[in-house]
């Protein structure tokens, strides 16, 4: 099991960081977190730090498990299914992504304060963490949510999000300037970076 481990890493900070300016954005899990008061913290949180807010799906289970089926031979599964949530109010004044679904990627919106929670972006993202928060309290605490459950959810919030918020981690080389950037955005690859190299 140990060995499956180390099929899909990203990097760990062994050191004390000076919080909140180190931190670029925080990642969540969205099988644990997703329309669950934990997960309403987690936003107020990143929310108080001035950061913005990512769901990360990761392996699609929720109790801890590394792989899917158990972790049987051969099993993997997609680290690129990520996507910054639309209601947060730092997104668009961090990185070169905008909450709005005609966005083009590379181009920023100009208002610089048509934040998701504003805009229909932010209240479709909103409808899905209800509709999966009915389903959290319907089912009462203890759950064990199926990877066709927690598909079917994120489906339902990927489509409630515009595509430029959809990404991947950065690649090596991908980006011109890597120390300012930090991801892919799904499918056309281009950079996510912070606003003047902050």
């Amino acid at each position: 099991m140990l060995a499956r481990f180390f099929f899909y890493l990203e990097a760990n900070v062994l050191a004390s960081a000076p919080l909140p300016s180190a931190a670029s954005y925080l990642l969540a899990s969205f099988p644990k977190l997703f329309g669950s008061a934990a997960g309403l913290r987690v936003l107020k949180a990143a929310d108080a730090r001035g950061w913005p807010l990512a769901w990360g799906f990761g392996s699609g289970l929720n109790r801890g498990e590394a792989y899917p089926d158990g972790g049987s031979a051969g099993a993997a599964w997609a680290g690129n299914r990520r996507m910054f949530d639309p209601r947060s109010p730092h997104l668009e004044a961090a990185f070169n992504v905008s909450t709005s679904s005609n966005f083009s990627a590379g181009e920023r919106s100009g208002s610089g304060g048509n934040h998701g929670s504003r805009g229909s972006d932010g209240a479709a993202f909103e409808d899905a963490w209800r509709a999966v928060a009915a389903e959290r309290a319907a089912a009462g605490p203890g759950k064990a949510w199926s990877s066709a459950d927690l598909g079917r959810w994120w489906a339902l919030a990927s489509a409630a999000a515009p595509p430029s918020l959809r990404f991947e981690p950065l690649l090596p080389g991908a980006c011109g300037d890597p120390a300012s950037c930090v991801g892919l955005v799904f499918g056309t690859l281009e950079c996510i970076c912070h606003w003047d190299g902050q």
